[in-house]
């Protein structure tokens, strides 16, 4: 079952905000400083306009972000910022969607095609959201993050906000082995052959809540 109440006691009327159901971020080619803050880019919505924390590239202006979700999500526009600044900003990102990009690294990802490439615009009160593609941000447990490019000339690139909008499950991620493979597909043929004993199954056609309006 898909839900839309916040976690967050802070932020209730942010139940579309997916950041509150992130389980774990580790981040690739970023700087010192900006380890310890990788996961707290992903933060309420009245908090997007502070410039920090924010994540740095560290030796040029690529970075990776890893996101595991602590149970499996729609998501359904994202959004990507640098706030308060014009240039400096991460200008494209690439999206891997599912447990299988897990072990993905820069190397890796030679002749990988992502399952979304998004350019991102100067975005500096976060303002600007991109619709991601239903068929690849569904059910999703995992999602890698390929930062490429910056705004400006810079030589380091910058991203202080990430956004998802969507909905959750109450279903548990399951993780088989320390690289955390994950069973939604058996999980998804055992709910169908339960249906009828009163199993819960994913309802993808739910409505899901809008952050506030944006000018």
């Amino acid at each position: 079952m898909w839900c839309h109440s916040s976690h967050d006691a802070d932020c209730p009327e942010e139940a579309w905000n997916l950041y509150q159901h992130i389980e774990n971020v580790e981040a690739l080619n970023i700087s010192s400083d900006g380890c310890a803050s990788a996961k707290s880019i992903f933060k309420s919505y009245k908090e997007r306009l502070s410039a920090l924390p924010c994540v740095t590239s560290n030796s040029d202006v690529d970075f990776i972000l890893k996101v595991w979700f602590r149970t499996p999500v729609n998501i359904r526009r994202l959004c990507v910022a640098w706030c308060g600044q014009l240039a400096g900003q991460a200008a494209r990102v690439q999206c891997f969607c599912g447990t299988v990009a897990e072990e993905l690294d820069f190397d890796g990802m030679v002749g990988v095609q992502a399952d979304q490439s998004i350019e991102l615009p100067i975005n500096p009160l976060a303002e600007h959201w991109v619709q991601c593609d239903v068929k690849h941000f569904t059910r999703v447990s995992f999602l890698l993050l390929r930062f490429q490019g910056v705004h400006g000339g810079c030589s380091r690139s910058h991203v202080s906000y990430i956004g998802f909008e969507g909905e959750h499950s109450h279903a548990s991620r399951e993780v088989v082995d320390a690289k955390h493979e994950s069973m939604h597909a058996e999980h998804d043929v055992a709910s169908e052959d339960e249906t009828n004993a009163g199993s819960d199954n994913f309802d993808c056609s739910v409505h899901y809540e809008k952050p506030p309006t944006r000018d």
